[in-house]
């Protein structure tokens, strides 16, 4: 080879050199960039994020990571984490993103409290040496990897979920207290979805509805009491609309033709979006009561038609409350007042009452209060027609669970007639008296057979001493 040609075919090798050193200070510097942009963005994510390479030492150390556990970059960049006493764990486990590279079956028998999800590996720490205050961290840590697939580094991510978990256990608590409330209720409670399916359920109804006893969530509604009425459906649409229906009371027959009665609530329920998730059914088997209030209309009936028509005036007293509850018709023909105008204004009794016996029919009736009464009281009343009639009146005190007085029970007669009789039978005597003792003949009364003398009149004594 001539020089002329060595020289030009080095000129070529050195130009292509040189082509060769300025691409690759290009690619260096697009690679360069390329990380510093990479790094910029893991900088700036919300959630503490690192990076380590294969050889353990932190390449990437995010301002959230700083803020969590007070380490700055500068100092563990280039670093190895255990080397410098940093546990993200609370513990001498190694961090998380250092088993990215183990085996599955290793991991899972040495860390069983770790899931894996493909090369991801998933765990919670709870109050880690590092944060002062307790807390609940979720870490997250997986490979990565270079085109060719080969693994150059691993990424580890911490959330933490401590207002997120303090959340869902008050959740799980009032959905237990929910479940604890419907479950002891003592009316039979059911919650819906939308669908009518049950999502929960009180005891009672297993026993109200007549049902096998098995586990009936997810169930339809319609399938585990067919026997429902249609008006019943279309007040479940109405409800799932929106609407909120009470019903006091309602007839309801079963298939059998056993007639119940029912006390029933259908409110909607909302979830956390203000929407409405499905419907609560309150029902509440009231036959019983209604049973008894049946008898006690009829027991009222039948008192009052005694009441109705009997002389004397029968009544009841409200004492806490102070005012008449009841009164019999017999009061009007008495009194000669309306019974509705003492319902109105109770003064009415004490100003019918005689002045000259007021304080002794207004101090006895209290005295029924503390003695319980049971001793009769007599007294006089003027009527609006200006009568004055006598009345005899026996109450009783009638107290509840407490021993305290709730009510007073009596009955007045008029006792006029007698009253007029004894006077007179009284004047009668007086003058029998007089006319017997003014008589200047001795007189003596006795018995005929027995001669046991009985009146002896004045001359009698002085005649025979």
């Amino acid at each position: 080879m001539s020089e002329r040609s060595f020289l030009e075919a080095l000129n070529q090798r050195i130009g292509a050199l040189e082509k060769t050193v300025v691409q690759s200070r290009q690619s260096e510097n697009r690679l360069r960039k390329s990380n510093q942009h990479l790094m910029d963005i893991i900088d700036f994510l919300p959630d503490p994020t690192y990076v380590v390479n294969v050889q353990g030492q932190v390449i990437a150390w995010n301002r959230a990571m700083e803020t969590l556990c007070g380490v700055k970059s500068k100092k563990i960049v280039g670093q190895d984490l255990r080397t410098l006493g940093i546990s993200l764990h609370g513990d001498s486990r190694p961090a998380l993103i250092d088993l990215v590279l183990k085996p599955k079956e290793k991991i899972t028998a040495t860390y069983p409290h770790i899931q894996q999800e493909g090369d991801v590996l998933i765990c919670e720490t709870q109050d880690p040496a590092f944060k002062q205050e307790q807390c609940v961290l979720r870490h997250r840590a997986r490979p990565l990897y270079s085109r060719g697939g080969a693994i150059i580094a691993a990424v580890e991510v911490i959330q933490d979920i401590t207002q997120w978990r303090l959340a869902e256990e008050r959740l799980i608590s009032q959905e237990n207290l929910m479940r604890a409330f419907i479950d002891s209720s003592p009316a039979s409670v059911v919650m819906c979805d939308k669908d009518m399916r049950w999502l929960a359920y009180s005891r009672r109804c297993i026993d109200d509805y007549r049902l096998a006893p098995k586990d009936y969530t997810g169930a339809w509604h319609y399938d585990i009491v067919p026997d429902l009425p249609e008006h019943w459906k279309e007040q479940h649409r109405r409800v799932l609309s929106g609407e909120r229906i009470s019903v006091e009371e309602e007839r309801f027959q079963r298939k059998d033709g056993q007639v119940e009665w029912v006390k029933r609530e259908l409110l909607p329920w909302r979830d956390a979006a203000g929407e409405i998730g499905g419907i609560l059914i309150f029902n509440e088997i009231i036959t019983p009561h209604k049973q008894a209030e049946e008898r006690l209309i009829e027991s009222e009936q039948r008192f009052r038609e005694m009441a109705d028509h009997i002389d004397e005036v029968f009544w009841v007293f409200d004492w806490k409350q102070q005012r008449p509850v009841y009164v019999s018709p017999a009061f009007e023909l008495i009194w000669g007042r309306k019974v509705d105008d003492l319902y109105l204004r109770y003064q009415d009794w004490g100003e019918s009452i005689h002045p000259d016996d007021t304080t002794i029919a207004q101090e006895s009736f209290a005295k029924i209060a503390r003695t319980g009464g049971g001793e009769p009281r007599e007294y006089r009343i003027v009527r609006p027609d200006g009568q004055v009639r006598w009345i005899s009146d026996r109450g009783f005190a009638v107290r509840d669970d407490s021993g305290e007085v709730v009510r007073i029970v009596g009955i007045a007669k008029d006792i006029t007639d007698r009253k007029l009789a004894e006077e007179s039978l009284r004047v009668s005597e007086s003058n029998y008296r007089e006319l017997f003792n003014a008589e200047p003949d001795a007189i003596i009364i006795a018995d005929s057979e027995t001669r046991q003398i009985f009146d002896v009149n004045r001359s009698a004594l002085a005649l025979y001493g």
